[in-house]
């Protein structure tokens, strides 16, 4: 299954700080990890987290996406949630 989700900051004065959040959450019965492929490219503007994390069965978290307007740019980032069962070792 996949699914597109977009979060777009307006525009903001020089210095100016916007957050945003979304929610992630496992319907299942099982728990998993999970972790946004793409965060550490991001440019410094930009910070997220949690970015990585295992979720219990049934449960919730919320990701936090800060944006910092450092100079007059516009910017599209792209980032994707990749999950794997909670007992896989790694997401590499």
């Amino acid at each position: 299954m996949q699914a597109d989700y977009t979060i777009k900051f307006d525009r903001l004065l020089l210095n100016k700080r916007d957050t945003q959040a979304f929610t992630i959450s496992n319907t299942g019965v099982l728990p998993f990890k999970w972790r946004l492929a793409g965060v550490a490219q991001l440019p410094a503007e930009f910070k997220v987290y949690p970015s990585e994390g295992e979720l219990a069965a049934r449960s919730k978290v919320q990701v936090t996406v800060e944006f910092n307007a450092i100079k007059k740019q516009e910017l599209h980032e792209l980032v994707t949630l990749e999950v794997r069962p909670a007992q896989t070792a790694s997401l590499c």
